[in-house]
């Protein structure tokens, strides 16, 4: 192994002290003429300070929201009156009070897919799903009052061009305190929304894939309208009948169009 000479060490220590003595002159002159190291190299770029708020991206609402705040129930107690989307642990959709949500419509799954909110692009296609449901016990006789009677659905929303968009559902009955639930979509530039022609559905026991009756379809605009949607079973006469074998879901499609 190599070592070092004496006069090596000395000479390396002396070129330590002295460039010392030389960082030290420079410090000095910094402080009393005010240059800046960038001054020793004028042709050196000017780098700008990064923005504190350049790394952190615009927040999406994870709105919508449901009202107004009512009685709620279980599955194995539910209601003894007539009252709508009031369970709080279906198992087949979980809480009935968020009853419209929304997804893109090349998804083909049920359940988590379905959200409250969601960004959309241009060219996006979307499905809306909203369920109708009377939280009532099921074991009434016919005609019992526990029957929800002249349910109407009507959506509603802001037909102009925005970048964030609130859609809200209500439902209204002769007999049972009216409902809403809301969901938002947000875009980067301004949109509206384009309805799907032959899109809308109600999917239900006696209106589905697999029934002689097929899915009961509708005019969109009776959606739209101020009289609203009657919803129903067999009939879309306004009675829902207590109980999920005759619950219902609305489906309709609409696409983003780009309006900047």
């Amino acid at each position: 192994m190599a070592h070092e000479s004496w006069e090596e060490r000395t000479s390396n220590h002396r070129l330590s002290k002295r460039a010392k003595f030389w960082i030290g002159i420079l410090v000095f002159l910094i402080t009393v003429t005010g240059f800046s190291l960038k001054d020793f190299w004028p042709n050196s770029p000017e780098v700008a300070a990064p923005s504190p708020t350049s790394t952190i991206p615009t927040p999406v609402s994870t709105g919508g929201g449901w009202g107004p705040p009512r009685a709620t129930f279980k599955i194995d107690q539910p209601a003894t009156y007539a009252v709508l989307n009031s369970i709080t642990d279906n198992p087949d959709y979980g809480d009935e009070r968020q009853f419209f949500t929304v997804r893109p419509a090349d998804v083909t799954k049920f359940g988590p897919n379905f959200k409250t909110s969601l960004r959309v692009t241009a060219g996006d296609v979307l499905t809306f799903r909203v369920l109708y449901e009377d939280s009532a016990a099921d074991n009434f006789e016919d005609s019992d009052p526990s029957w929800i009677q002249g349910a109407t659905a009507v959506l509603a929303y802001d037909d102009s061009p925005l970048l964030r968009r609130v859609m809200q559902l209500s439902i209204s009955a002769a007999n049972s305190p009216m409902i809403w639930s809301a969901l938002v979509l947000e875009s980067e530039n301004l949109f509206s929304l384009e309805y799907v022609r032959d899109s809308a559905r109600i999917y239900n026991n006696a209106h589905g894939l697999k029934t002689a009756k097929g899915p009961y379809k509708f005019d969109f605009d009776q959606l739209r309208s101020a009289t609203g949607l009657k919803l129903g079973y067999d009939e879309m006469n306004g009675t829902i009948r207590p109980g999920y074998q005759y619950a219902g879901y609305i489906y309709f499609d609409m696409k983003v169009v780009d309006a900047s």
